[in-house]
């Protein structure tokens, strides 16, 4: 009976042992990065440790946090949240889904200017967010107007860049500079947020054809910039020469009498027939004539 007693006092012991913090009943996340416990939380008698854990729970989170699913995240300790849900929405997502409406559209590098980094209100339904071209890429200034738990209208100025999810050569390792030695296995195909003002190197198949400018690092997306093409053909030397008209080729060889890259035309002169034509560069050494 002793021992019940003492399993009962030391049990009530531990329940007064629950901290409790208080928030609004939605918190809207402006930048998870840079905010500070006092911008989630309203009041609370909890250790630092545990309100900096529960801080960094909701500056990340998305959705509806209850107060089991709380001490769910925390296993050690025990939090009594009030309200007992909380709803949380980042304001990436917020603009994607309510204004923007692109799914090939992302929202980083966000910027709010003032140290209201997250906003703590009674309803996410009172924000309105006003973007004036925020169906294009590039740098924004957007106003969210909203509703404050203390009832008055609050508006806050927030910049951020649009970004459009575009495919893209990406390196898998570092390239040095003037590398002429490209190959497909050096880059990998991949969608990644960019702005559409950025002209992409997209001509996958020829790489071997082009030579480094500067140095490429590994996960560097690939511009046009990047690469210039290489001489392909060079004066006063032998070339392949096809000549094709429909479904024939045939084969034969000269001499250019200029230099050339990759798809440009170039003058060829045949030893044998004492002719000059002009040809198309479609490899190294080699050019094309179509009739």
């Amino acid at each position: 009976m002793r021992l019940f007693f003492a399993f009962l006092f030391s049990f009530h012991l531990m329940a007064n042992e629950q901290c409790q913090i208080r928030t609004s009943k939605a918190l809207l996340i402006i930048d998870n990065n840079s905010s500070s416990p006092n911008q989630s939380i309203q009041d609370t008698d909890c250790e630092e440790s545990l309100i900096k854990e529960f801080h960094a729970i909701v500056s990340n989170a998305s959705g509806v946090l209850t107060q089991e699913k709380l001490n769910l995240y925390l296993k050690k300790s025990k939090i009594k949240l009030s309200p007992s849900k909380i709803e949380i929405r980042q304001f990436s997502e917020l603009l994607e889904k309510n204004v923007i409406k692109n799914e090939n559209m992302v929202v980083k590098n966000i910027k709010q200017l003032s140290n209201n980094k997250i906003i703590q209100l009674d309803s996410l339904d009172s924000v309105d967010i006003i973007c004036n071209n925020c169906n294009e890429s590039g740098a924004k200034n957007v106003q969210i107007v909203y509703d404050s738990n203390l009832k008055k209208q609050r508006k806050l100025w927030i910049t951020f860049d649009l970004l459009r999810r575009r495919f893209a050569l990406v390196a898998r390792k570092t390239i040095n500079t003037f590398s002429s030695k490209l190959s497909k296995e050096d880059f990998k195909k991949v969608e990644v947020p960019l702005n559409e003002n950025i002209n992409l190197f997209d001509d996958f198949e020829n790489l071997r054809f082009y030579k480094t400018n500067k140095s490429i690092h590994a996960g560097q997306v690939l511009t046009q910039g990047d690469l210039s093409p290489i001489d392909l053909v060079r004066s006063g030397r032998k070339v392949k020469v096809l000549i094709s008209q429909k479904s024939v080729t045939l084969k034969t060889i000269g001499v250019s009498k200029s230099s050339g890259k990759l798809g440009d035309l170039v003058e060829v002169f045949n030893p044998k027939s004492k002719k000059k034509f002009v040809a198309e560069i479609i490899d190294e050494n080699t050019v094309q004539i179509k009739l």
